[in-house]
């Protein structure tokens, strides 16, 4: 009983150092500077007519800024490595103990909320980094196929085809947030609950 009142006591401390929501702004402020860079794309053969030097001048505004947000984002997926983990791992076992508990409670005539309010919390720290981080893959692939849309073809400039071929082979590597052994995305936390049902399943069958 010790061990889970610490284990219970070491998650409720993680909810509340600020790395979630933390994460959270960092993730968007990422999807803004691509969307940026994406603009910047999509207007980078626009004009009158076709100049090279201004051509490259254009490019060099787009490789910089794409550069520091994809080193931003290695930064993030370094910084959140294992916070993230840890929540998936938490909340895979915190939700199903805390559903039977709730259960039992009920069974009893009585409504246990302080574990309702971990399965919400447990659902919501894992859930926000995962849909946020799937919505910096999909700025990714925009921003890829933005590349390869651009209308580069109607160019014969071999400097310009060879930035924008290494601008798409950098974007190959999926844009997101990874932990320790998976990337954090929707399907993430769809496979956090299918493991924490299987679970509750488990605890269901054994304590009853």
């Amino acid at each position: 009983l010790l061990c889970l009142q610490i284990y219970y006591g070491v998650y409720v401390l993680l909810m509340y150092v600020g790395f979630t929501p933390l994460g959270l702004i960092f993730m968007l402020h990422a999807c803004g500077r691509i969307e940026i860079v994406k603009y910047r794309i999509d207007n980078l053969f626009k004009g009158e007519h076709y100049d090279p030097r201004e051509i490259q001048q254009r490019l060099k505004n787009i490789v910089m800024p794409l550069q520091d947000v994809l080193d931003f984002v290695d930064l993030l997926k370094e910084t959140f490595r294992v916070v993230y983990e840890v929540y998936m791992k938490a909340t895979t076992i915190v939700i199903p103990i805390a559903l039977y508990e709730i259960l039992e409670s009920l069974k009893e005539g009585r409504l246990s909320i302080e574990f309702m309010t971990f399965i919400v919390a447990g659902v919501v720290l894992c859930f926000a980094p995962c849909y946020y981080s799937d919505l910096l893959m999909e700025k990714g692939l925009s921003l890829r196929m933005s590349v390869y849309a651009s209308g580069w073809e109607a160019y014969p400039d071999p400097a310009m085809r060879r930035t924008l071929c290494i601008i798409m082979c950098r974007l190959e590597r999926d844009v997101a947030i990874r932990t320790l052994f998976r990337t954090v995305n929707l399907d993430a936390f769809s496979e956090l609950c299918h493991q924490s049902y299987a679970l509750f399943n488990v605890i269901n069958a054994a304590w009853t």
